[in-house]
């Protein structure tokens, strides 16, 4: 373990250096909390699983493999060096006028949901903190800690499973009504909602609520 690079209400991540590798991860490990019981412990991880079948793609942050450390389940993901979307509004880096970039922006957390939508799987928690940069500017989703999977994998279906409970779960600045009002009924939409909130503020620099 090399830094602390991170954490919020459910983990923490670090910066780790693989030495049999030689290369850079950034290392979430969740609160002991969030995997208190065994039942919080086997979900968790089927949610990890879940970001693994989400192989490669060059706008979601990879999720390699989940290793213990310690007591806890560590996930190991791509280290990307240019912090996160959220970081660069606040820098003035990202601003409304930049209509070039703001608009590569958007393709490109589109590409990452196209993919994610065709895996079958719902993040539900799309917001700027979870946009991050990578070193060559690209744009990555990442914290799929949230997943939910559904078994057909067209986008017009209804959600028939998830991997967590159906409750209340998600950022109110950037989730859709139905996270509040009916979480059984989250599904692709809830993400091209969180994406149109996205939109709105890069666009007019403050969110739409």
């Amino acid at each position: 373990l090399q830094a602390l690079i991170g954490k919020g209400g459910q983990g923490q991540v670090y910066r780790l250096r693989h030495l049999e590798w030689d290369r850079d991860f950034a290392l979430k490990i969740p609160l002991p909390k969030v995997v208190q019981d065994k039942r919080s412990r086997e979900l968790y991880l089927k949610e990890a699983e879940s970001w693994i079948r989400l192989g490669v793609h060059p706008n979601i942050v990879r999720c390699w493999f989940v290793q213990p450390i310690g007591e806890l389940p560590g996930l190991f993901l791509d280290l990307l060096s240019g912090g996160s979307l959220k970081s660069k509004m606040d820098q003035g880096a990202v601003v409304p006028g930049q209509w070039e970039r703001i608009i590569q922006i958007l393709l490109q957390i589109v590409e990452g949901l196209v993919h994610a939508h065709s895996k079958g799987m719902v993040h539900r928690d799309l917001k700027p903190e979870n946009l991050m940069i990578h070193g060559d500017g690209r744009v990555c989703i990442t914290d799929f800690g949230l997943v939910k999977t559904v078994e057909n994998h067209d986008p017009d279906d209804e959600p028939s499973s998830s991997l967590i409970p159906e409750e209340a779960m998600g950022t109110p600045r950037y989730g859709a009504p139905e996270q509040w009002v009916e979480p059984s009924k989250v599904g692709p939409a809830t993400d091209i909602y969180s994406f149109g909130a996205i939109l709105f503020e890069l666009i007019c620099g403050q969110r739409p609520f």
